[in-house]
């Protein structure tokens, strides 16, 4: 009877090692006081649009080319509930490229104090409690998670998996937190819209645990500005993501494309006049954090 206990002992942990690990994505942290980092975001954009009104009317070209660059080192001051109230951040390189052009921001090497509302508005002055500008505010206003307003989906609702998943498998995350995420609003079609993620690989570093992320997002957008679209133009959207994912830390690296390309007649919503509009347009941002200890 003991040796037939002690097969089925070995067995069953024969079994258990056949199992591939699954992983519980979190990919959300809880803000803690004092905790240091660096920051980074670079974005890019290409845009070329072209509107032909049917009819009499004036058509115009516009052409764009723009680069900005972030990095900081942020410590929070203080914490509500498990998101940052207070932080600073101090601005190592902050650039931005139009044209030929590269012009510093006027944060570049100084200090900001970041203050967060309960409703999840930021505001951002300099450690000498001057304000910044408005056009400024709304450049910071997309760095570092300081955009972040309640009811609006959290990185880990839009992206990570309802269940523990193993590494190979694929998920559907939900096309409408992605549209909302990306402030689309009412302007694609959900029907036709899809999206998948795929866990490639996960791996301890020091203790926690990371794992890097795919996801690829086909939308079908149905308004651009305030233009109806006769045709539906496809926005293909490409995630890269190496992150922590037992959610005991902020850190990691995300990677998003996306590409916009296409041409369809539509309605001005103002006033109903018509026109053709050509889109072609790319754009990449690469954000970082890493815990300073």
């Amino acid at each position: 009877m003991v040796g037939i206990a002690l097969v089925c002992l070995f067995a069953a942990v024969l079994r258990a090692e056949d199992q591939p690990k699954k992983y519980d994505l979190k990919l959300n942290w809880k803000a803690v006081e004092g905790h240091k980092s660096e920051l980074s975001k670079d974005e890019s954009q290409v845009m070329f649009m072209k509107v032909s009104p049917s009819g009499d009317g004036e058509g115009f070209t516009q052409e764009d080319k723009e680069e900005t660059s972030l990095a900081a080192i942020q410590v929070i001051s203080k914490t509500m509930g498990d998101k940052p109230a207070i932080r600073r951040w101090t601005f190592t390189k902050a650039t931005r490229r139009h044209g030929e052009h590269v012009v510093p921001f006027a944060f570049q090497r100084r200090t900001l104090v970041v203050t967060s509302e309960p409703e999840g508005k930021s505001h951002f002055t300099f450690d000498n409690g001057e304000a910044v500008t408005a056009e400024d505010a709304k450049v910071l206003a997309g760095f570092g998670d300081s955009d972040n307003k309640p009811g609006e989906p959290s990185g880990e609702e839009i992206f990570a998996p309802k269940q523990p998943v193993t590494v190979g498998e694929t998920w559907t995350p939900d096309v409408a937190m992605i549209a909302q995420g990306l402030q689309f609003g009412d302007a694609i079609d959900l029907k036709r819209s899809s999206a998948k993620a795929k866990l490639k690989s996960a791996e301890t570093r020091n203790g926690v645990e990371f794992g890097k992320i795919d996801v690829v997002v086909e939308l079908w957008l149905t308004k651009f500005g305030a233009m109806r679209l006769d045709s539906p133009v496809v926005v293909k959207v490409g995630v890269d993501m190496d992150v922590c994912i037992d959610g005991t830390q902020p850190d990691g690296v995300m990677r998003v494309t996306a590409e916009v390309k296409g041409d369809s007649w539509g309605t001005l919503e103002s006033n109903s006049r018509r026109a053709r509009i050509s889109l072609d347009m790319t754009m990449s941002v690469l954000e970082t954090q890493k815990t300073v200890k």
